[in-house]
């Protein structure tokens, strides 16, 4: 099938080593499919998804309980639908340091994180709870990739098409999977005109539903797009301002965006947003 994994080979290799990440991504760039697409990749002898739990008394027990293949690092992910926090975390750092004992960690313990989730964690982590950690995670494909998905969908596109289809999808794949279903029969113009009305038929379902973006982080997203794009630490500032939210959390809300793919820099202090995330907000726009 054209579906290619939603991460990277370096970030799959990445995790094979062992310690703590956490996998931070939203449904549009196929959250949902990574653990078993990590399963499939990593084996079932070096993956293990563990069971979910209610607490936090729960999961520290099933971390003393890690029993990891001798000589290859077993992969043990923590699955999207687990309510953790930092404390989680604390606690997988603390008891992967003490079973390697100054050795190498053959324990991968992996956080899967929702757009909520990793809002939860940047929230109430301190800086000595990031450290150590290994950030991974889905985001919006690049061009490389975007080539790669159309050779395996067995479509040949010229560069300005493949541009378009960059721009339109902004890269997620939720969009491009929609667009590898239409016939090859008709002009990508057709297709592209069709693609575009059905991702901005309901932005606001879209923002919230594949982005994970509440009514009120649209609101903020909005005024730092209506500031300026790319915005940089001015605009951050101005809207603080405008819409009376505390510029620590406006700058945790721009770290959160980066994170998910939302955003991207756009040199130092500086960010742009993606392109279907600026076209959804733009047309989801109150009167």
């Amino acid at each position: 099938s054209a579906r290619r994994g939603p991460l990277t080979y370096q970030q799959e290799a990445n995790l094979r080593n062992g310690g703590v990440a956490v996998i931070a991504g939203c449904r549009a760039a196929g959250l949902d499919d990574v653990d078993g697409f990590l399963s499939k990749r990593i084996g079932s002898e070096l993956f293990r998804r563990l069971p979910p739990v209610a607490n936090f008394g729960e999961f520290e027990q099933q971390m003393k309980k890690l029993n990891p293949v001798r000589n290859n690092v077993t992969v043990y992910i923590v699955p999207q639908e687990v309510d953790w926090d930092v404390s989680w975390l604390r606690a997988a750092k603390s008891v992967l340091k003490r079973k390697a004992r100054g050795r190498k960690m053959w324990s991968r313990v992996a956080f899967i994180a929702t757009p909520e989730n990793l809002w939860r964690l940047l929230t109430d982590a301190q800086e000595s709870d990031l450290d150590g950690i290994d950030w991974s995670g889905p985001g919006p494909c690049d061009e490389t990739f975007l080539r790669r998905w159309l050779q395996d969908t067995n479509l040949t596109a010229s560069a300005d098409n493949a541009g378009s289809l960059l721009d339109i999808s902004g890269g997620w794949m939720v969009v491009l999977d929609l667009f590898g279903k239409k016939k090859a029969s008709r002009s990508w113009q057709t297709r592209f005109e069709e693609l575009k009305r059905e991702t901005l038929k309901d932005p606001t379902a879209f923002l919230r539903e594949k982005f994970g973006l509440s009514e009120g982080v649209e609101g903020v997203f909005r005024g730092l797009l209506r500031a300026d794009d790319p915005f940089d630490n001015d605009s951050i500032e101005l809207v603080s301002g405008d819409i009376g939210l505390d510029q620590g959390e406006l700058r945790r809300r721009v770290q959160w965006g980066e994170r998910l793919g939302l955003l991207s820099s756009a040199g130092q202090n500086c960010w742009t947003f993606n392109p279907l995330v600026r076209r959804l907000l733009d047309v989801s726009a109150p009167e």
